[in-house]
Order: structure tokens, then C-alpha cells, then sequence
């Protein structure tokens, strides 16, 4: 019904990116539709583009928009364009996109373009300890040797970052020789993932976590062939967190599955493997989340948004970071 004749996806300056497509209908008859453009890694975001077109048969057409980084593509850079019809918000067509495009506009922050940057590459966890206060100021992501550059990707969880295309989205970074890459995902995966999958799987919960880390392990070996000039860390994720300190209507969709006393157990043995396999690699290790835990080794609900797993901003977790590096 529709044929993409091409399309381009760029970065641009002041926080923002620049999508075009051109297109050809082919269907009898003339419709009213609309367009989306979803990025590829979760399909859980997307954005109306364009806005509403009144298509015929065989003719060419293009729309184009500008859109704020915020829905970022999440730097991975492939994108899903949907065409729906605007009586029946029924998707017609949809196409997968790939791209590619390093976006030089990130590197530094915009401040001091030669520095060394630290890559600190999350999920939300990453925002809300970090990303947020760029609106503040730049400087507080400064230190005499570095500077701290945050990624963050919500929903990214290990089990997902070893399952795309992992050094694609690591070279939408203009990571410079010398610059560090930290990773600070498995949130997630410990606090639902690995229940989740040793369920549907029929494997105890070790089993799951052991293949989980054996293949993170093998990606971060392949990440540090593709940049040997570039230190490797990894930050622990946070602690466990307590079942009834989410709100009820939210506990489902934060937990899934498993017990308080069985997320508690998979986020220690996690940790426990993480640290021996990292070690044996040479990549170090950070445990910054102990600073947030009461005396039973949990996340004390003090330091959360009332009902939420997250953390409240603003908080001291970039402090911490910054006398690593």
C-alpha cells in the first residue's frame, strides 16, 4: 500500500533531532492518515509526526519534523515508522528504519569538547540520579580529570542490552580514545528479570542469573576488543527494594513475580557473581548503592519517591561518582 522511497534521521544542535521520509502511496483509494515514529529498542516510546495527510494513489509525498531529545531514539538510532488510519487508528504500514549517526553534540556536554569523558551508560536510574540536573548546571558533571557524561536508557535491562546490537548504540557516542565506559544496568533484571525468565523458563533462579552474567560477561570482553584504549567499569545497581513501600496499583508492574525475600536473595547472589566475573576480566567495580540501604541491607524509603522504586531528586549519587573518577 505505501512504498518508502528514503528517508534520514540526523542529529542537530540545541537538544534535538531531525526525521524526513518520502513515500509513495499505492492504494486505490484516497485516505486521511497519521504517522508515528517509535524507537526500536523498547517500542514502549513514541511520537505523532507530521501530522494528518490526505494520501491518493501513486503519489509522492514526504513530511518531516524536528523533535526534542528527550525521545532520543534512546541513542540507538533505528526507528519503527507506523502510518495509521485516522478513522480507525488501525496501523496500514510499518517499516523498520535503520540508521546510523554519531551525535557529537553529546560529548563533553557541550562544555569542553578535548576532555576526557566518563560514559556512565543506564537505565532511569541514570536520570534521576544524574540526567536531570544538566538543566542545572554543567559543572557539577566536572571533575580536574574528567567529565561525567550520563546515557540514560529507561527499561534497559542486562537481558536486553546483550540482545541488541550493543556496539552500534555505543558508537552513536563519539567516545573518544582515553574516555571511560561505565555501565550501570541490572536493576531490572534483579528486581524482576531474573524471576520473571527462571519461571517461564523452568530454572531455578541461580541458573537464570548465572547465564544472564556469563553472557553480559562475554559482551563487556567483545566491548573491550572494539575500544582497547578505553577503561571499562561497572556500577552495582541498586539494592532490594521493599514490597510495601511501592504503592499498591504500581506493585504488579515494579515486581512481577517473586517474593521481598526472594528479590533480597537474587539482588546479593547477583552481586556476588557480578564482582568474581568482572574481576577476572579486569573491569572494576562500583558499589556507590550501599550509601542508600537501612540496616537489613534494603534501599531506605527515605531516599525514594513516596510509592516509587526511584530515587528523589535531587540526591547525592552523582557526588559519589565524581570521587571515583
Amino acid at each position: 500500500m505505501f512504498r518508502i522511497n528514503k528517508y534520514q534521521h540526523a542529529y542537530l544542535e540545541e537538544e534535538k533531532q531531525f526525521f524526513r521520509i518520502d513515500f509513495t502511496y499505492l492504494g486505490e483509494t484516497s485516505r486521511r492518515v497519521k504517522f508515528k515514529l517509535y524507537e526500536d529498542l523498547t517500542k514502549s516510546r513514541w511520537m505523532i509526526i507530521g501530522g494528518i495527510t490526505n494520501v491518493k494513489k501513486n503519489i509522492n509525498y514526504w513530511i518531516s519534523d524536528e523533535y526534542p531529545h528527550k525521545f532520543e531514539s534512546f541513542y540507538n538510532n533505528d526507528l519503527v515508522f507506523k502510518i495509521l488510519d485516522c478513522e480507525t487508528d488501525e496501523v496500514i504500514f510499518e517499516k523498520f528504519l535503520k540508521t546510523s549517526s554519531t551525535n557529537i553534540n553529546k560529548r563533553s556536554l557541550g562544555s569542553n569538547f578535548d576532555k576526557k569523558n566518563t560514559w556512565v551508560i543506564g537505565d532511569s536510574h541514570t536520570n534521576h540520579f544524574m540526567s536531570h540536573r544538566l538543566k542545572y548546571d554543567v559543572n557539577l558533571f566536572q571533575t580536574n580529570s574528567t567529565i561525567i557524561n550520563p546515557a540514560a536508557f529507561p527499561l534497559l535491562s542486562i537481558n536486553r542490552f546483550v540482545n541488541i546490537d550493543y556496539l552500534k548504540l555505543l558508537g552513536s557516542f563519539p567516545i573518544f580514545d582515553g574516555d571511560d565506559i561505565c555501565f550501570f544496568i541490572g536493576e531490572i533484571d534483579t528486581r524482576v528479570g531474573i524471576i520473571r525468565n527462571s519461571k517461564l523458563k523452568n530454572k531455578t533462579n541461580i541458573e537464570q542469573l548465572t547465564q544472564l552474567v556469563a553472557r553480559f560477561i562475554d559482551v563487556i570482553k567483545k566491548i573491550k576488543e572494539k575500544y582497547p584504549t578505553n577503561k571499562i567499569y561497572y556500577i552495582l545497581p541498586n539494592g532490594p527494594i521493599r514490597t510495601d513501600f511501592v504503592e499498591e496499583s504500581k506493585r504488579e508492574r515494579s515486581f512481577d513475580c517473586g517474593t521481598e525475600k526472594q528479590r533480597f536473595l537474587v539482588r546479593n547472589m547477583f552481586e556476588e557473581l557480578i564482582i568474581s566475573e568482572m574481576k577476572k576480566i579486569d573491569v572494576k567495580v562500583f558499589d556507590i548503592y550501599k550509601n542508600y540501604l537501612d540496616d537489613d541491607g534494603y534501599v531506605d524509603g527515605k531516599y525514594l519517591i513516596e510509592g516509587d522504586h526511584h530515587f528523589k531528586t535531587p540526591n547525592t549519587f552523582l557526588s559519589y561518582l565524581k570521587e571515583l573518577f
